[in-house]
C-alpha cells in the first residue's frame, strides 16, 4: 500500500510540473491515506518544481525533534494577508491530511488552468501534519486511535497556561 500511495503522489507532482492539466490533479490524490514520508515527499516535489510559486518553511519541532513545515503558496507577488490550512493536529483524523492535500492540489490545478484562486488575493500556508509524532504512532498496530502527541498530550487542550493546569 505504501508504494501505491508514494507513486500516486509522485505522479501528481510530475503532472503538475509538466503542466498536464488534462488529468486533473485533484483526481490523482490517492484513495489511500499516505504515511508521513509520502506526504512530505509529495509536497516537497511540488516545491522543487515551482520554487517561485511554492516554498517550505520550518515553523517548529515536535517533542521527538521532527521538523514541522509550513508550505507557502502565492500566485504572483507576496500579499499582506494570508489564509492558513492545517491538518492532523489529532493524529487519528487521517482524513484531515488527505483533505488538506486535496485542497492544495485543487488550488494548484486551478492556478495551472489560469483560474482565479484564493492565492491571487492571499498568501496561503499549508501545514499538512501538525502532530507528526502522533500521526506516526497512529500507524502502529495497537495505536490506530492515537489522538495525542508522543507525550500523550492532546494538542488542542494540553498546553501551558499561567496556572500550569492541564485540561482533559
Amino acid at each position: 500500500m505504501k508504494t501505491i500511495a508514494i507513486l500516486a503522489l509522485a505522479s501528481t507532482a510530475a503532472a503538475f510540473a509538466a503542466g498536464d492539466t488534462a488529468a486533473s490533479l485533484e483526481q490523482q490524490i490517492p484513495q489511500l491515506f499516505p504515511h508521513v514520508g509520502a506526504i512530505f515527499e509529495y509536497v516537497d516535489a511540488l516545491v522543487a518544481q515551482k520554487p517561485t510559486l511554492f516554498k517550505n518553511e520550518a515553523i517548529s519541532t515536535t517533542v521527538q525533534g521532527k521538523i514541522i513545515y509550513a508550505y507557502k503558496l502565492t500566485s504572483g507577488a507576496s500579499k499582506p494577508r494570508w489564509l492558513y490550512y492545517q491538518s492532523l493536529l489529532h493524529a487519528r483524523e487521517w482524513i484531515a491530511g488527505a483533505s488538506n492535500l486535496f485542497a492544495l492540489s485543487s488550488i494548484l490545478d486551478d492556478i495551472a488552468n489560469k483560474k482565479y484562486t484564493a492565492a491571487n488575493k492571499y498568501n496561503l500556508y499549508f501545514v499538512p501534519i501538525v502532530n507528526i509524532d502522533g500521526y506516526d504512532i497512529s500507524w502502529k498496530n495497537d495505536k490506530r486511535l492515537q489522538r495525542r502527541n508522543a507525550n500523550e498530550d492532546d494538542l488542542n487542550h494540553n498546553w501551558p497556561t499561567p496556572s500550569k493546569r492541564n485540561t482533559y
